[in-house]
Order: C-alpha cells, then structure tokens, then sequence
C-alpha cells in the first residue's frame, strides 16, 4: 500500500512557505483549521527524479537539453503529464528528468 503524502504552499499574507510530509496521521497536528483559504495542496505523483528526488504536483523538471517542463494532473489523459511554457504536454521520463524546483518556491525558472 503506498502512503498518501502531500505538501502544501501556504498563501500570500499566510507566510509563503512550503510544509513538505504532509499525511494523514499528522494532518490534525499540521494543517489549520481554514486550511483551504490559506494553502494550496499538492500530491505526491508517485515517481522519483534521475537523482531520486520525490516529484509532486506542480514540481519544475528539467531534461538533459535544459528545457523545462511542469508537473500537472492531465483529466483528459487521467495521468500525470509535464507542461511545456506553451502549454504543450508530454509524458514523463523520469530516468532522464531532474527535478530543479516548483512553481511557487521558484516561479523565476518558468517565467
């Protein structure tokens, strides 16, 4: 059975920061009460980068030519996917893809 873990960004005016093991034995202790009007959640998409790093939701990937994709939930395809900044999805290889950051900690890489 694989453990459900999350991380979750708290907001602008709630502290800016990245809680990271986030499961369901320490919720009670670690996510407050108006958790939904002050963080953003993101799921552990079950995979690990070429270096072993743990990818979530909404991660930045980098391929070995430099180009960056991120990490989203693809309804259509019903699976994770990576997004080109032109929108453009593919799916992931993760033997050859780093993971370099994610979009809230690291919007400067994708804008």
């Amino acid at each position: 059975m694989t453990n459900l873990n999350l991380r979750a960004w708290y907001k602008k005016g709630y502290g800016e920061k990245m809680v990271y093991n986030l499961s369901p034995n320490t919720w009670g202790k670690r996510i407050p009460s108006n958790a939904e009007s002050c963080m953003i959640f993101m799921l552990q998409i079950g995979s690990k980068d070429n270096k072993g790093n743990i990818v979530y939701d909404k991660d930045i990937l980098k391929s070995p030519s430099g180009a960056l994709f991120v990490v989203k939930w693809n309804e259509d395809e019903f699976a994770w996917k990576m997004y080109s900044n032109d929108g453009a999805w593919y799916n992931m290889n993760m033997g050859i893809l780093e993971r370099v950051g994610n979009i809230y900690e690291n919007s400067d890489l994708i804008n």
